[in-house]
């Protein structure tokens, strides 16, 4: 009889909680979600604290809320990112253009730019008319200092160059963890660090940095719509490591922009003309095209795409063809026990083939993107005894030194700049 009751109990207890909670949520409000159709200006205009975008069919039953910013200077426009189940039309019908209009303007964008272009996190803003907030313009941020224009007015689709301003700034920073930790947390632009070690990767070990470890750095600031797109040059740089202090300035030699030391010695000992050394000689890196960790028994050098590849030394061609993992490669024997390797050309000179003679300084190839790569930039690889070595470890020689024309307005420059860094101190 006990049992029985204790049943009976245990049921009540159950329905009573099932006919609350039902009467609870019946007296909820009722949350409104936009139509697909519906326009991201009109709905940014129905509430300040939430913006409801409209939803994409893959996720029926969720608002999706995007995050914005909203230029001071150009309050008319405002910048987005690219999300995970984007596309140009998607972006376009969202924006509540005419099934017309942006078909066409999709199939323009595809002859325009490789759709590859088109990746999750990457920036695009939208212009709005000023006087009924409808959207008028979209620029998409594309790599090398371009933008994808689309005019929904006009209806047409260009690739232009950015509008970039340039600052002259100055870091006086002491290490304090990685180089790169030490330039963000002093509010530097990340690609500062990689310039850093661009100029000095031949004199400093940065994987050793010590504690205590300080730098001047004069450098130019690039900025585009008040974002920080990175640096251009560095233009001055004093680097204490371990008590010892090393220098190098700025100047053209007549080949653009180079670092020199303040007796006009080059401080690059690269076969090319570079922007930024990216990767150094590594037994683990963060593959950017496999997306694994794996040795990378290189280093990589950043350069605009057609840039001049020199051989390093004198010797004798033994590879020079495509490779899938390498694209478009040249291998040579500079004696019996060193080769060096150059990878991911775009293409390879005219004059080289297997069994040819080189000198250095001599072209072998051009700056590329072929094989597995991310982006234009040279791999170089040396091979000791059989097995591959990191090339800091060589003594290759320098590219060419300040001329002795030229010398003299190097020395007043170096002069120049050393009375502007010390006032500044």
């Amino acid at each position: 009889m006990k049992g029985i009751i204790s049943i009976f109990l245990v049921v009540l207890l159950g329905m009573l909680v099932w006919t609350s909670y039902f009467s609870e949520t019946e007296n909820l409000p009722q949350t409104s979600v936009p139509s697909t159709s519906q326009n991201p200006v009109t709905a940014t205009a129905q509430a300040t604290t939430k913006i409801l975008w409209p939803l994409k069919p893959s996720i029926p039953d969720a608002v999706i809320i995007p995050t914005y910013t909203t230029d001071k200077s150009a309050p008319n426009v405002r910048k987005y990112q690219v999300k995970y189940g984007d596309s140009f039309h998607l972006i376009l019908q969202d924006l509540g253009l005419e099934k017309e209009l942006a078909n066409k303007l999709a199939y323009e964008i595809s002859k325009t730019i490789d759709l590859n272009q088109f990746q999750v996190g990457n920036s695009y803003r939208i212009q709005y008319n000023e006087s009924n907030s409808t959207p008028i313009a979209l620029v998409y941020d594309l790599e090398d200092r371009k933008e994808l224009h689309i005019d929904f007015e006009d209806a047409e689709v260009a690739i232009k160059d950015k509008v970039v301003d340039i600052s002259i700034e100055s870091l006086d920073a002491v290490i304090n963890g990685s180089l790169a930790q030490t330039v963000l947390k002093h509010g530097a632009p990340e690609d500062l660090a990689d310039k850093i070690l661009s100029v000095f990767a031949w004199k400093i070990d940065f994987r050793h940095l010590q504690k205590g470890d300080h730098f001047n750095v004069i450098y130019e600031k690039e900025t585009s719509m008040n974002e920080v797109l990175g640096t251009r040059n560095i233009l001055a740089i004093t680097f204490n490591h371990e008590d010892v202090e090393y220098a190098a300035y700025g100047f053209d030699n007549g080949s653009g922009h180079e670092l020199f030391d303040a007796e006009g010695q080059n401080m690059s000992y690269a076969p090319l003309q570079f922007d930024m050394i990216t990767s150094l000689y590594a037994q683990k890196r963060f593959h950017p095209t496999q997306r694994r960790y794996k040795a990378h028994y290189g280093m990589d050098f950043e350069a605009n795409l057609g840039t001049p590849i020199e051989a390093i030394k004198d010797g004798v061609i033994t590879r020079a063809r495509y490779g899938r993992a390498n694209g478009n490669n040249v291998k040579i024997e500079h004696s019996k026990d060193l080769s060096t390797q150059y990878l991911h050309l775009s293409k390879i000179d005219s004059s080289i083939h297997v069994g040819a003679k080189v000198k250095q300084g001599q072209v072998i190839g051009y700056v590329g993107n072929t094989g597995w790569s991310s982006g234009p930039h040279l791999c170089l690889r040396v091979w000791y005894k059989g097995k591959q070595r990191d090339p800091l470890d060589f003594d290759f020689p320098r590219r060419p030194d300040i001329t002795e024309q030229n010398m003299p307005e190097f020395l007043q420059h170096v002069r120049r700049i050393n009375s502007q860094m010390s006032q500044a101190l």
